[in-house]
């Protein structure tokens, strides 16, 4: 089998059997553990778009006028 055929196959079954490993622990201690990281990501996602937004769009705003 080619490896492009049979590498999103493997991709999904171990996402599949992540799940299924977890599943016993339930939702509210997997839900506990994942919501900092998740505030965390978006923390520093919303921080690095304000930086692009003012280092990059405020110069070319400013050279128009």
């Amino acid at each position: 089998m080619a490896d492009g055929i049979l590498t999103p196959a493997q991709s999904v079954l171990g996402a599949i059997q992540a799940l299924f490993l977890v599943q016993p622990l339930g939702t509210s201690k997997i839900g506990s553990s994942f919501a900092p990281i998740v505030i965390v990501w978006l923390g520093f996602n919303m921080s690095f778009g304000i930086y692009v937004i003012l280092t990059t769009v405020q110069p070319t705003v400013s050279t128009r006028s």
